[in-house]
């Protein structure tokens, strides 16, 4: 075992997370076709929650193997981030960005989508 490697080794946290996610979705489903729709945002919530981490370890992979217990804590926010509210908590935190750049987001977005738009019937 390397310095690095954590408690449980690079390839098992990996697929606890990726179990985890799994997991989310499958509770993501169940919120979806119920009648309330409080479970719904809950995990509408997890899931922008989830993007905004997924983008920044995109950012951090050149270092992750660096980090010590790196999948560990991942799985443990993402257990976290899921089924102890803490979306909620870190939403609260990146609302008021999102807010602040959601017009720029949107503008951009819908440039790009006249751009595929047109690039698909042609018209570069």
């Amino acid at each position: 075992m390397g310095l690095f490697t954590g408690l449980i080794g690079k390839y098992p946290a990996e697929f606890l997370c990726k179990a985890t996610l799994l997991l989310c979705g499958w509770k993501s489903f169940k919120a979806i076709e119920s009648a309330g729709s409080a479970d719904d945002t809950q995990w509408l919530t997890f899931w922008t929650v989830i993007s905004a981490m997924q983008f920044g370890e995109f950012w951090l992979d050149l270092f992750r193997n660096m980090l010590p217990y790196y999948n560990e804590g991942k799985f443990v926010a993402l257990v976290w981030l899921g089924f102890f509210r803490g979306a909620n908590t870190c939403y609260k935190m990146i609302r008021p960005y999102m807010k602040q750049y959601e017009g720029d987001v949107d503008k951009v977005l819908e440039e790009a989508k006249a751009k595929a738009e047109g690039a698909a019937k042609g018209k570069f």
